[in-house]
C-alpha cells in the first residue's frame, strides 16, 4: 500500500510542479457577502484558524506540534498531527523498554485519525480502557524523513495528562505533565527540545473553522492521502454541506428545516480538485457550505478558488455571509 500512497504522491508532486497559471477569476455578482482569501503556503506550511467575525485570527506552522490533548473536565481523547502524516501502531505491550524495532511492523497495521473529529476514531483510541497504559508507537514526517516515537498516555483527570515519551529505541521515558486549560480545546506537545508543552490556537470561543492538512482514506484506490481542506472548531459547531442551491439563494426560509453535523469534515478538502489535464487545481463552484457558529448564528460559506493570480496552490478564496 505504502508503494501506492508513494506513486500516488510522486505524481501529484510531478504535476504540480508543472501546473500552470491561472487567469485572476471572476468574481460573483456584488451580494451582502465579504470576500476571504488565505494563505496555506503553495507546500501548505501553515494552518489558519478562521472567524466569520473577525477573518484569519491565527496562522501557525503545521508541522511545529505532535500530540493534541482534550481540555474538557472529563475529556480524554488525544489526537496526532495528521499535517504530518502520522499514523500509531499498537504495540499491545505495557512495558516501554519492551519495544524498540520499527521494521517488523505490517503496513495494515497502523491506524490514524479519523478527520470527522470523532473521540471513538482517533488512532490513539479509548487508551484508557487497557489493563494498562499502552505502548504505542507514533510514525511521523517531519518534511524530509520518517522520524519514530514510543508513547505510553499513564493518567488523565480533570486537570491534565501524565505522558511517557521518549525515540522508538528508548528504554527509559521521559515524563511530563500536560495541563488542560478549559478556554480551549486541546492543549499541544511537541517531542522537539526534548519535549513541551505548546498553546497552539486560539480559544476555543474566537474561532470557526480551521485550514489545515489532515488524512483521508480513498475507498476505491485503497490508499491514504494527505489532503489540504477546512475543519470545523469542535466546539459547539456545525455544518451542512449543499450542492443544488445558488448562494444568493439560501436564506432565513432554506435554514429553517435543516440539521447540521457536528463532524469536523463537513467542509473538508472536496471543494476542489486536481485536474491533471490541466495541471491545476479547480474548484467546485456548485458546493455551498451552511455553517452554525457556537452562538447559535448561521453564515454561508461557498468557495471561489484554490489558487492565488499568480496560479500558485495553497490560497483559499471565499465568500461568506451571515443568514440570520
Amino acid at each position: 500500500m505504502m508503494k501506492y500512497l508513494y506513486a500516488v504522491v510522486l505524481a501529484a508532486v510531478a504535476f504540480t510542479s508543472c501546473e500552470k497559471k491561472e487567469d485572476p477569476i471572476s468574481l460573483p455578482p456584488k451580494t451582502g457577502a465579504e470576500l476571504a482569501t488565505v494563505n496555506m503556503g503553495s507546500d501548505y506550511t501553515y494552518q489558519i484558524f478562521f472567524s466569520f467575525d473577525h477573518k484569519e485570527v491565527l496562522k501557525n506552522e503545521i508541522r511545529a506540534w505532535d500530540l493534541a490533548f482534550q481540555c474538557g473536565p472529563d475529556e480524554k481523547a488525544v489526537y496526532t498531527n495528521q499535517g504530518k502524516s502520522s499514523f500509531v501502531y499498537h504495540t499491545g505491550l505495557y512495558n516501554f523498554a519492551a519495544t524498540s524495532s520499527t521494521s517488523s511492523i505490517v503496513e495494515t497495521n497502523w491506524t490514524w485519525d479519523d478527520a470527522n473529529g470523532d473521540t471513538q476514531q482517533t488512532a490513539i483510541g479509548p487508551w484508557d480502557k487497557q489493563p494498562q497504559p499502552e505502548v504505542m508507537i507514533i510514525r511521523q514526517y517531519d518534511g524530509t524523513q520518517y522520524n519514530y516515537y514510543k508513547i505510553q498516555v499513564l493518567e488523565a483527570n480533570a486537570s491534565g495528562y501524565k505522558l511517557a515519551y521518549g525515540p522508538s529505541d528508548a528504554t527509559t521515558p521521559s515524563i511530563i505533565n500536560i495541563p488542560k486549560d478549559p478556554a480551549y480545546n486541546y492543549i499541544y506537545f511537541s517531542f522537539a527540545d526534548g519535549g513541551k508543552v505548546l498553546n497552539w490556537e486560539p480559544p476555543k470561543d474566537q474561532w470557526d473553522f480551521v485550514f489545515t492538512r489532515f488524512h483521508h482514506y480513498f475507498e476505491v484506490e485503497k490508499v491514504h492521502y494527505e489532503v489540504n481542506g477546512a475543519l470545523l472548531n469542535p466546539y459547539k459547531t456545525s455544518a451542512l454541506k449543499d450542492s443544488l442551491t445558488n448562494f444568493t439563494d439560501i436564506n432565513q426560509a432554506f435554514i429553517s428545516n435543516k440539521t447540521c453535523s457536528y463532524n469536523r469534515d463537513v467542509i473538508g478538502f472536496d471543494w476542489k480538485y486536481y485536474d491533471f489535464n490541466t495541471g491545476r487545481y479547480v474548484t467546485v463552484r456548485k458546493y455551498n457550505y451552511i455553517v452554525k457558529t457556537q452562538d447559535d448564528r448561521y453564515f454561508k460559506l461557498h468557495f471561489l478558488d484554490f489558487l492565488n493570480q499568480a496560479g500558485e496552490k495553497g490560497y483559499p478564496k471565499f465568500e461568506y455571509e451571515r443568514i440570520n
